[in-house]
């Protein structure tokens, strides 16, 4: 008996089962392939010792996997899975047992209320009411029968017919043409006796339209549709899966299984890679950014130490030449610093703003001489023309 939850069955729920009935748990509640490979050894140990035994089972995806075959493989089990959509005919449970089993459920089930008014029917209570309805529908006459009606054994292939598992017809309809009311005699004789119809004889009719269902033949041709070849699942037949072809298929398909899951395992952590390296171009060009913003408010802040008033430029060209006066050589227009190289006027005799070249040549230029127009518009970097 299988109980939607994690947690191992508490023994108040065992209350009443079936004596060795198999407890355990799962997610959703429903059969998963441990919980079968689980029950398959629980089989193993109350069967018959004799072998080799036949196991008849549906090709549910729970009910077949590498480890279950080589575990039926190595006691000596035969795994028959019975074709698709066929175990209400083939499957000697489903016909010779459970319907009794629900019907015989239903009863213990509705004694249970009737005799605990107010109370419904809990998880606390189902292995209870299963042991109820357990002895009187599992009984050897029964299985027998359920046996016997599928042509398991006695083997008797003719208790399924072809039709029973035949594919389902299209269910048509026929429906009348209404016929065509009566037209008035009037309209009749109209029709009869037009000179229109009269000009067209019946051969002239058909030829033209002959022509016009072959024009039509040659225009639309209807393309033809490709035939989809589908390879048939596991369970598509009656097959036995402790043979060795078909776990040698099973095993590639794990294997193809395990790769393809790798291989989206590797495409994740480059998918993840490559955004972790995304991340870090954006940072390395964000900081790239904020260092260049620095870069350019320093060459800001220089240049607006470095851009001096009249009264700078005039301390400075006294001071060049006192320096000059000191080492015996002439103060004239000869010192660059002082003399603008465009205009040639002297930073003695203007008043205005000068301005320092950043290409290389480190002169100074007077403002009327670099070009800008206005001195708020006063360039980060200044290059003559001669720099350029």
């Amino acid at each position: 008996m299988i109980y939607p939850r994690k947690r191992p069955v508490p023994p108040l729920q065992k209350e009443g089962a079936v004596p060795n009935t198999l407890f355990v748990t799962s997610d959703s509640g429903w059969i998963t392939s441990e919980l079968f490979v689980e029950w398959f050894k629980f089989f193993i140990q109350n069967i018959p010792p004799t072998r080799p035994v036949l196991l008849l089972q549906d090709g549910h995806g729970s009910h077949v996997s590498i480890e279950l075959i080589e575990l039926a493989r190595a006691n000596d089990i035969h795994l028959l899975c019975l074709p698709s959509h066929t175990s209400h005919l083939l499957q000697p449970l489903d016909v010779g047992v459970f319907k009794s089993f629900k019907s015989n459920f239903n009863k213990a089930c509705s004694n249970y209320m009737s005799q605990n008014p107010g109370r419904v029917v809990t998880v606390d209570v189902i292995a209870s009411l299963v042991g109820e309805a357990y002895p009187a529908s599992f009984t050897p006459m029964n299985i027998m029968k359920g046996f016997k009606k599928t042509g398991v054994w006695p083997i008797n292939p003719g208790e399924v017919t072809d039709r029973q598992i035949a594919p389902s017809k299209a269910y048509s309809t026929h429906q009348s043409t209404p016929e065509p009311r009566n037209i008035s005699d009037q309209l009749q004789g109209s029709l009869l006796f037009s000179p229109k119809l009269e000009a067209f004889s019946s051969s002239h009719l058909s030829s033209e339209r002959s022509k016009a269902s072959s024009d039509l033949q040659e225009l639309l041709v209807l393309p033809e549709a490709k035939r989809v070849t589908r390879r048939g699942g596991l369970n598509s037949r009656a097959i036995c899966i402790t043979e060795s072809q078909v776990l040698e298929e099973m095993k590639a398909k794990e294997e193809r299984k395990k790769l393809n899951e790798q291989l989206k395992a590797e495409r994740k952590i480059e998918r993840e890679r490559k955004k972790i390296e995304k991340e870090e171009m954006k940072k390395e060009k964000a900081r790239q950014r904020q260092e260049k913003q620095g870069q350019k408010g320093a060459r800001s802040e220089r240049r607006k130490g470095t851009a001096k008033t009249p009264e700078e430029a005039k301390l400075e060209c006294l001071v060049s030449e006192l320096k000059l006066d000191d080492s015996g050589q002439e103060t004239d227009a000869s010192d660059d610093e002082a003399i603008c190289p465009k205009c040639g006027i002297s930073s003695l005799e203007s008043n205005d703003l000068w301005i320092a070249c950043d290409g290389g040549c480190e002169k100074w230029f007077d403002f009327k001489c670099t070009g800008v127009k206005s001195k708020k518009c006063i360039p980060e970097i200044f290059i003559c023309e001669n720099c350029l």
